[in-house]
C-alpha cells in the first residue's frame, strides 16, 4: 500500500514542474533603467480646484545623450492641454549642492500632451544640432511648464498622486519606449484643501498705526550779539524735524505770546512788524523790528516741503511777522501717498532796534510751534 501511495506523489509533481515551465516566458525582467540622481516636480499651487504652473529639476548620472522626456502626472492632476515649457532657474537652490542650470534645449522641444503624460522631444537627433542632452552630472537642470494642469480632490500624499519622469534617448515620441529610456524616477505630489482653514498659502496680516513725529532740536535760541542800532542780529536757530506716514504730509504753525520781544523791566516790547502774510518784510538797521525767517532741508519721501510766503528766501534781514495767534509757516503736501521722513525746518529770530529803544537785559519772548500729519 505504500507503493501505490508513492505513485500519485510523482505524478504530481511532474505535473507541477510543466505547468512552471509553461509560465516561465511571462515572468522574464523587464528592461529596467537607472534613476536620475536627483528630482522633484514642484507645482506652483497645491490647492485643490486651481489651475497651476510648475517647475521640473533633475540630475542625472547617465552617460546617454537626452533626446527626449516624459513628465506623467498623477491621476489627481487634470491636463487641458500641452504646457509651454522654457529654461529656468530663478528661486531654485539644489538642494544637493550642485549649480542649478536651465534645461538645455527647452525652448526647441516639441511639446505634446495625452491623457497624463507630457512629451517633450527633441528628435532623433535633435532639433538644429539641439538636445536636452544633461552633460553634466553635478548640476540640477530645470525648467518651467505654464499652467495647464487642474488640481483634483483634495487628499493626503500617498502612492496615489505618485507620477514619473522618464528620459530617452530617441527623441521621436513613437520609439520612446524601454528601449530607449535612460532614467525613470517616480516622484509624488500632495494635493491639499482650498478652504480659509485648509489651503496652500498663509494669509499675513498686519497693521501699520499711523504716525507723526515732531521734535524741536532745543527750547532756548538767544540772539548770538547783543542787539545794536547799527546791525541787524539773528538767533542761534532752532530746528524741528518731522516724520509722518499720514498720506497728506502734515503742517507746521507758530504763535508768538507777545508779538514781540519784550522786556519786563522796561515795560516794552521790540514789535513784530511786517505783513500778517504773503510776503516777507525786510528789516532796517536803526528802525524796530522783529521777525522769523526759515531755512528747509527735506527728508526723504514723496511730500514737496514748502515754507509759507511771508516765512521764504532766508536772509539776515528778511522774515515774516508772528502774531499771538496760530499761524501756519510751512507744510509737506502732495498727492498721495505724500509721506515724509525726517524733514527740517530751521527757525531763526532776527531783530532790530534803534538807538532809544529801552535798555534792558531781559528781552525775552515765547514762540509755540506745533504740527499736525494731514491723515
Amino acid at each position: 500500500m505504500q507503493r501505490l501511495r508513492e505513485r500519485p506523489v510523482i505524478r504530481v509533481i511532474a505535473v507541477a514542474v510543466l505547468v512552471l515551465a509553461s509560465y516561465a516566458p511571462m515572468l522574464a525582467p523587464m528592461a529596467s533603467a537607472a534613476g536620475f540622481t536627483e528630482t522633484f516636480l514642484r507645482l506652483d499651487r497645491l490647492a485643490t480646484t486651481v489651475t497651476t504652473s510648475g517647475v521640473v529639476c533633475a540630475k542625472s548620472a547617465n552617460a546617454g545623450t537626452e533626446r527626449g522626456l516624459k513628465v506623467t502626472f498623477p491621476t489627481t492632476v487634470t491636463l487641458t492641454g500641452a504646457p509651454t515649457v522654457a529654461g529656468t532657474t530663478s528661486g531654485i537652490v539644489d538642494p544637493g549642492g550642485g549649480t542649478v542650470t536651465a534645461w538645455p534645449g527647452i525652448g526647441a522641444a516639441a511639446v505634446t500632451q495625452s491623457g497624463q503624460v507630457v512629451t517633450i522631444a527633441w528628435g532623433p537627433g535633435g532639433t538644429s544640432g539641439t538636445t536636452g542632452d544633461l552633460t553634466s552630472s553635478t548640476a540640477l537642470y530645470c525648467f518651467t511648464f505654464s499652467a495647464v494642469a487642474t488640481l483634483g480632490t483634495a487628499g493626503s500624499a500617498t502612492s496615489a498622486y505618485a507620477g514619473y519622469i522618464r528620459s530617452y534617448s530617441n527623441g521621436t515620441p513613437a520609439n520612446m519606449d524601454a528601449t530607449s529610456l535612460l532614467d525613470e524616477t517616480p516622484y509624488a505630489i500632495s494635493i491639499v484643501g482650498n478652504s480659509p482653514t485648509d489651503n496652500d498659502q498663509i494669509i499675513v496680516t498686519a497693521v501699520v498705526p499711523p504716525l507723526f513725529s515732531f521734535a524741536l532740536s532745543g527750547y532756548s535760541d538767544p540772539f548770538t550779539l547783543d542787539l545794536d542800532p547799527a546791525a541787524i542780529r539773528n538767533t542761534t536757530g532752532i530746528t524741528a524735524t518731522v516724520t509722518t506716514n499720514a498720506k497728506g504730509g502734515w503742517i507746521a504753525w507758530a504763535k508768538d505770546s507777545q508779538a514781540g520781544l519784550h522786556s519786563t523791566a522796561a515795560s516794552y516790547t521790540i514789535p513784530s512788524t511786517g505783513a500778517a502774510s504773503g510776503s516777507t518784510f525786510s528789516l532796517t538797521a536803526g528802525t524796530e523790528g522783529y521777525l522769523m525767517h526759515l531755512t528747509l532741508l527735506p527728508g526723504s519721501g514723496p511730500c514737496t516741503l514748502n515754507a509759507e510766503p511771508e516765512f521764504t528766501n532766508p536772509s539776515s534781514n528778511l522774515g515774516g511777522k508772528l502774531t499771538t495767534s496760530f499761524k501756519q509757516i510751512a507744510e509737506c503736501t502732495g498727492s498721495a501717498p505724500a509721506t515724509s521722513t525726517s524733514d527740517q525746518i530751521s527757525m531763526q529770530e532776527i531783530a532790530a532796534i534803534r538807538g532809544s529803544t529801552p535798555a534792558a537785559s531781559d528781552y525775552t519772548d515765547t514762540i509755540t510751534v506745533v504740527g499736525a500729519g494731514d491723515f
